[in-house]
């Protein structure tokens, strides 16, 4: 992610976005040196799509994908902080091994999008998006009932937080597929998939 940097030379079409990520990304429209102190970014709903800042002037552009990624992470993160032993850790894609990191893990799978464009606006529908949760094999009943506990747990998380990647679109829980994760030394162990659809959001002209 290429965040916003102090007195800093920015061409035309540059993108960054601001130090602290509220769901948008920020285009440069005008080419130029950045301010010394970051500026205030125009939040959403503010009708606000420019800002200037020092010698570059910057047009709200997408996050979206960026804000889906970032509120499901974070809905889960929060949840693990209190319930370490149905999720231990949590990272955005999978990881390149389960036996370095604490299980049970979650990470974000597929991120799939179907587009409409039409006059300038787009229509963006997450149809594909996913979230996995991996385990680590006990006996086949407890392996059973830990992932039960999480499954139901996880979707009660996920029901509760409709608005986790924007407060104009829907995140919608719509299924939970049980699963097995298999490394590259064939060892192998639980994993849940849970199955996003996202209702359509459409963006003007960005």
């Amino acid at each position: 992610m290429s965040a916003w940097t102090p007195n800093t030379a920015y061409l035309a079409t540059a993108v960054v976005t601001p130090t602290t990520f509220a769901g948008y990304t920020w285009r440069a429209t005008t080419a130029g040196t950045s301010g010394g102190s970051e500026p205030a970014w125009p939040v959403a709903g503010s009708g606000v799509d420019t800002i200037v800042d020092g010698g570059v002037t910057w047009s709200r552009g997408t996050g979206f994908r960026q804000a889906l990624q970032a509120g499901v992470l974070s809905i889960v993160s929060t949840f693990a902080a209190a319930n370490p032993t149905i999720v231990a850790s949590v990272f955005g894609v999978r990881p390149m091994s389960f036996a370095a990191v604490s299980l049970p893990c979650f990470y974000m799978g597929s991120m799939s999008e179907t587009i409409e464009t039409s006059q300038g606006s787009r229509t963006r529908t997450f149809e594909g998006c996913s979230g996995f949760l991996a385990d680590e094999f006990g006996t086949v009943e407890d392996s059973s009932d830990r992932m039960n506990l999480a499954a139901d747990a996880l979707a009660d998380l996920f029901t509760a937080n409709v608005h986790a990647a924007s407060g104009t679109s829907l995140l919608k829980h719509v299924g939970t597929f049980d699963g097995e994760w298999v490394d590259s030394q064939n060892v192998r162990g639980p994993s849940l998939e849970f199955r996003f659809d996202l209702a359509k959001v459409t963006e003007g002209r960005v």
